[in-house]
């Protein structure tokens, strides 16, 4: 069995993410048994800490911050399903995205950031 990781600029944009779908047909087209591992998308990673350091401080521009994020996420999806599921994988999307609002705007309300608060990602 293989073990694939994909991450970072592999699964930067609509386009990556489709390179590394056909990475995976391909090995599953030669029977290869395979698990993969998907990470964050490139940039992803600074760009939630920058912005739960920015609601801890009350700054404001974190809602600008969460929205590209946000924004990026769905333009990805919209790309890239296209089967009959695209509704439910889009509310599961929508789903994340929301709970992940909420642990911001709790940031922002307690000001408080510990280190133990990256475990939940």
């Amino acid at each position: 069995m293989k073990i694939l990781k994909f991450g970072g600029t592999s699964v930067g944009n609509a386009e990556r993410i489709s390179q590394v779908i056909d990475i995976i047909q391909d090995y599953h087209s030669q029977n290869v048994k395979i698990a993969s591992v998907f990470s964050a998308f490139g940039g992803i990673t600074d760009q939630l800490i920058d912005l739960s350091n920015k609601a801890v401080k009350r700054d404001d521009s974190y809602l600008a911050l969460f929205q590209n994020l946000r924004l990026r996420h769905l333009e990805a999806f919209e790309i890239l399903v296209t089967h009959s599921k695209k509704n439910s994988v889009q509310k599961h999307i929508t789903d994340h995205f929301d709970e992940l609002s909420d642990i911001i705007k709790g940031l922002y309300l307690l000001r408080e950031l510990t280190q133990g608060f990256w475990i939940i990602f």
